[in-house]
């Protein structure tokens, strides 16, 4: 009833605007009841919307009681009230009602993003393409390389890797400011744990360096060679050859070539004194023969070359029984 009585108001004022315009002269002679009848109006008794306190009178009696008009001092404030709300109607947004399609809510949240940039409907995420459409309002990027490289301390993070987490990123919608935290906290973790365990292997590796002494390179070597010949797995090898191994699985290396017994000599082909390789049957017999010999410079310490006879056979020994530590 009111937006009938307003649109009525519309047509109504631009009508006594006219009529006025003819009444201004009409109202100087015999007192005219155009709008425009002004002053003159007032001496021939019209009812026109010059005359003050009066102005309410030309309105219709349901459009009298509007609160509007009661606030409104003159005809000129009112009718401008009715002019902004006119123009407020014009842009007005529909509700759907509960009939509505789905096209025709789609509609409805496109005019009222285009009045209201800022705002955003709830995505509804059983609907993928619904769903993008709201993360990408939101910051997600159209593709992979919308993404920023990230570093952790001034390190990259490799090629392979990175095109993993971007794409799973893509795929869950992470804008680009979530992607970047969630990357820099997981990969400073990561890096965290890369220099203790780092750190971790260098310890344990120092303290099997003490335990084992001189006799860790030919274990070593006859781990490799346990492993080489026994078709040990390829991944295994290659981190003992490249020193990747680390001391707990240097030590149960070591200790299955122990259970072999009498048969782990074949393991040991370390190279001799005099340049020869030897095993640890023939590296005995080496050191049987110098102790049975009392004219060796190992048995005299005035002789020059007594030191060298003792290195030897610290060599000796150490080819003969790879797994005891040596003494003298």
């Amino acid at each position: 009833m009111k937006l009938n009585n307003l649109f009525w108001l519309m047509t109504t004022a631009m009508a006594e605007g006219g009529e006025g315009g003819e009444g201004g002269s009409g109202g100087e002679a015999g007192g005219g009841t155009g709008m425009g009848a002004g002053g003159a109006g007032d001496a021939g008794g019209g009812v026109g919307s010059g005359a003050a306190g009066d102005w309410r009178a030309s309105l219709p009696e349901g459009v009298r009681d509007w609160q509007e008009v009661k606030d409104s001092p003159d005809a000129e404030t009112f009718y401008k009230q009715v002019g902004d709300m006119r123009s407020r109607l014009g842009r007005s947004v529909t509700i759907p009602g509960e009939d509505a399609g789905t096209e025709q809510r789609q509609a409805f949240y496109e005019k009222l993003q285009k009045q209201v940039p800022d705002l955003m409907k709830v995505p509804d995420y059983s609907n993928d393409e619904d769903a993008m459409r709201v993360l990408r309002q939101m910051g997600a990027p159209e593709d992979v390389s919308g993404y920023e490289r990230v570093q952790v301390d001034g390190i990259d993070i490799p090629d392979e890797r990175w095109a993993v987490l971007t794409t799973a990123a893509k795929e869950a919608g992470l804008t680009k400011k979530q992607f970047k935290s969630v990357i820099e906290r997981v990969a400073s973790e990561e890096q965290t744990e890369s220099i203790q365990d780092k750190q971790r292997f260098n310890d344990e590796m120092a303290a099997l360096n003490l335990e084992w002494g001189l006799t860790k390179e030919p274990k070593v070597a006859a781990i490799k060679n346990l492993l080489s010949r026994t078709g040990a797995p390829e991944g295994l090898l290659n981190s003992v050859q490249n020193g990747a191994a680390g001391a707990q699985t240097l030590r149960w290396l070591n200790s299955v070539l122990d259970g072999l017994g009498g048969e782990r000599g074949q393991f040991y082909q370390q190279q001799g004194p005099g340049g020869d390789f030897m095993t640890p049957e023939v590296a005995e017999e080496a050191i049987q023969e110098i102790r049975g010999n009392s004219e060796h410079p190992y048995h005299n310490k005035l002789d020059p070359g007594h030191k060298r006879a003792r290195e030897k056979m610290r060599a000796l020994y150490k080819m003969a029984y790879p797994g005891e530590q040596q003494t003298g």
